[in-house]
C-alpha cells in the first residue's frame, strides 16, 4: 500500500514543528490499522477558524466554526468492496482548524500534537466510511481512535 498524504497551511496558518509529518503518520496508521490496502491519495489542509466557519456554512449549513471536517470521495461500501481500486485511489479531503488544535488541547489538557493527530485520524475514519450520528458508532470510532492514537504514541495518558 501507498498512502500519499498531502498536508497543506491554509493562508496565514503555521503548521507547528513536525505538524506535517505527524499528520502523515496519523492518517496512515488509521488506514493501517483499518487493513486499507489500496493505494489512495489524501489531502489535509490545516486552516484558521473562519474558513472552518465558512466551510461548515457551506457544506453543512452550521454557521459556526468546527474543528475537523471530511470530505469522503467514496461510500462506506465502496471503501468496503476495495476490489475495484486500480491505481492511486482518491479518499478525499480533510479540513483541520489550526485554533481549534490549541483550544482543545488547552481544555483537554493535552498536547498539540495529541490534538492534531486526533483529527487527523478521526477525519480519515471519516473517509474509511465511519461516522457518530448514535451512540453505538460514536462508541466504535472512539475505540478505533484510541487505539490508533496509542500506536502512534499520541494517546490519552501520552502529552505532545
Amino acid at each position: 500500500m501507498s498512502a500519499e498524504v498531502y498536508v497543506e497551511a491554509g493562508e496565514g496558518v503555521l503548521l507547528p514543528d513536525g505538524g506535517a509529518e505527524l499528520i502523515k503518520l496519523a492518517a496512515g496508521a488509521a488506514l493501517k490499522f483499518e487493513n486499507f490496502t489500496a493505494d489512495c491519495e489524501i489531502n489535509v489542509t490545516v486552516t484558521d477558524n473562519v474558513e472552518m466557519r465558512e466551510l461548515n456554512s457551506r457544506f453543512r449549513g452550521i454557521d459556526d466554526t468546527t474543528d475537523v471536517l471530511s470530505f469522503p470521495a467514496l461510500t462506506r461500501d465502496e471503501v468496503s468492496a476495495g476490489s475495484f481500486f486500480s491505481g492511486q485511489t482518491m479518499l478525499g479531503d480533510i479540513a483541520i482548524s489550526a485554533d481549534m488544535v490549541k483550544t482543545q488541547a488547552a481544555e483537554y489538557g493535552h498536547g498539540e500534537g495529541r490534538e492534531l493527530a486526533f483529527l487527523t485520524v478521526h477525519g480519515t475514519l471519516h473517509l474509511l466510511g465511519y461516522d457518530h450520528l448514535n451512540d453505538e458508532e460514536e462508541k466504535i470510532m472512539e475505540d478505533k481512535q484510541e487505539k490508533i492514537l496509542n500506536f502512534i504514541g499520541k494517546g490519552r495518558k501520552i502529552d505532545g
